[in-house]
């Protein structure tokens, strides 16, 4: 009975992990949900059942392409705070998900310190979104700049990913479980990390934790995870007893 329980727990902390990295999304308008409702299974995948959400702009307001998404994830329990400064004064310790939107065609603002909170909170096994979309040379080679900063080895890529054709999902990576069908349009293409969206050879999300080649995900249990693990052990060994003393 003893390594039956062993073997469950061992079994339950790989059933109830969380994701622990970074996911790129080339396409700022892939997270509108108000026009694209069929991206939403891969957002709620990157949300992961979390509830302690914090939204970083870099000193830009939110864009309001994001209002239908952030609407579901709040009706589903989910509190969101914003930060929308370029220094991130808030801390980012504990929470479940954060995501950092960049306003199209402009810069990334944030400030060395806040460079280093992010590259942090991902580095502990944090899970972070980055949505961002190159308009100019400025751009790319500044979120490329801030992605190499955080210790990411994705980049964007340039005079990339305007091609139209049908996206391919890969449903055996954790972002893409259960996602039938992802909308790119207007985009750009990534390099490096684990493709999840591609279109025509070119990837659109993708997601990893800072290596140049990483192979898995990182298995980070939640809070929940654990009480839901400690219950259904003490049911066990409540059981076990029993059957012992009838025994």
């Amino acid at each position: 009975m003893k390594y039956r329980l062993i073997a469950l727990t061992a079994l339950l902390l790989f059933a109830c992990q969380a994701h622990a990295e970074l996911i790129v999304i080339g396409d700022v308008d892939a997270p509108n949900t108000s026009d694209r409702p069929q991206n939403y299974a891969l957002l709620e995948n990157v949300r992961n059942g979390g509830t302690n959400i914090v939204w970083l702009t870099g000193g830009y307001p939110v864009n309001e392409r994001y209002i239908d998404v952030r609407a579901r994830w709040t009706t589903a329990g989910a509190t969101i705070t914003d930060d929308l400064t370029t220094t991130v004064g808030t801390s980012l310790a504990g929470r479940d998900l954060v995501v950092i939107s960049q306003l199209w065609c402009n810069d990334s603002q944030f400030d060395a310190g806040a460079i280093s909170a992010i590259a942090s909170f991902i580095g502990g096994g944090g899970e972070a979104l980055y949505i961002a979309q190159v308009c100019s040379t400025d751009q790319l080679n500044s979120y490329n700049a801030f992605l190499t900063a955080i210790g990411s080895s994705m980049q964007f890529l340039a005079n990339s990913g305007n091609s139209s054709g049908v996206e391919v999902i890969d449903t055996n990576t954790p972002y893409g479980q259960g996602v039938s069908e992802f909308e790119l349009n207007g985009w750009t293409a990534l390099s490096g990390g684990i493709p999840v969206v591609t279109l025509n050879g070119e990837t659109g999300v993708a997601y990893g934790t800072g290596s140049a080649a990483p192979s898995a995900t990182v298995a980070v249990p939640t809070m929940t995870a654990y009480g839901i693990i400690l219950a259904i052990l003490a049911l066990f060994l409540v059981a076990s007893r029993r059957l012992r003393k009838y025994s």
